[in-house]
């Protein structure tokens, strides 16, 4: 089991989302296991590894902590623009600089 944090960006999609929905998602990532992700699904960008891991239409970028923490830095939608640039490494809209 993992402590889960949530950046604010995440927090917004999270609030727009079902309770179950919510509940779902937090399950989903309290099973997390690094072992399984795939080679092609770890990133890494500024000295971190980033998992990417896919749930319903959504990729969600995480950084996992040797204290077992889990860091939710983006929750996108598939095939869109931001995860397209998270993945292929490009610039990306930061929770500090975020293009509206």
């Amino acid at each position: 089991m993992y402590s889960i944090t949530f950046n604010s960006q995440c927090q917004a999609v999270l609030g727009k989302l079902t309770q179950d929905k919510q509940l779902q998602l937090v399950d989903f990532l309290s099973n997390f296991d690094a072992q399984k992700v795939p080679a092609a699904d770890q990133i890494k960008r500024d000295n971190k590894l980033f998992y990417r891991l896919k749930w319903e239409a959504f990729r969600i970028y995480i950084e996992s902590t040797p204290e077992g923490t889990l860091i939710v830095h983006s929750i996108l939608s598939k095939h869109s623009w931001n995860d397209f640039l998270f993945r292929a490494k490009l610039p990306y809209p930061s929770e500090n600089n975020t293009h509206k």
